[in-house]
């Protein structure tokens, strides 16, 4: 089973995410989508968060493209998700062209050989 993984605040929720997850999903059987809760994205990015975490988890566990949502828990801005990303041990790591973290996300992937792969 290929499993896709994506991060991201996903703070306002909007078409350019949905097509994210559309066009990572197509990647692999599985997607799973990793976001900070709203403590951590405040003290590690410094943005407050628009939705409870119950609310972003429920409303991300509710498209029909994502299989599994998970908290991002590492107080790092470059991996917030790698605990996540170890214990979900995907296949594909999926990131867009504007992510600011993706030297280190792309060097994680050759660490742990995970396929790294750059969407629009």
């Amino acid at each position: 089973m290929k499993k896709v993984f994506v991060s991201g605040s996903f703070n306002v929720l909007h078409a350019g995410h949905l097509q994210f997850f559309r066009e990572a999903r197509a990647l692999g059987d599985s997607l799973v989508v990793s976001f900070p809760p709203a403590d951590l994205l405040w003290s590690v990015y410094g943005k407050k968060s628009v939705l409870e975490d119950v609310d972003k988890m429920e409303l991300l566990s509710s498209l029909e493209m994502v299989d599994e949502v998970v908290l991002s828990t590492d107080a790092n801005a470059e991996l917030s998700f790698l605990t996540a990303f170890r214990r979900v041990k995907p296949t594909v790591l999926a990131v867009t062209t504007d992510d600011l973290y993706m030297d280190a996300k792309r060097r994680l992937c050759e660490q742990d050989g995970v396929e790294f792969v750059v969407l629009e």
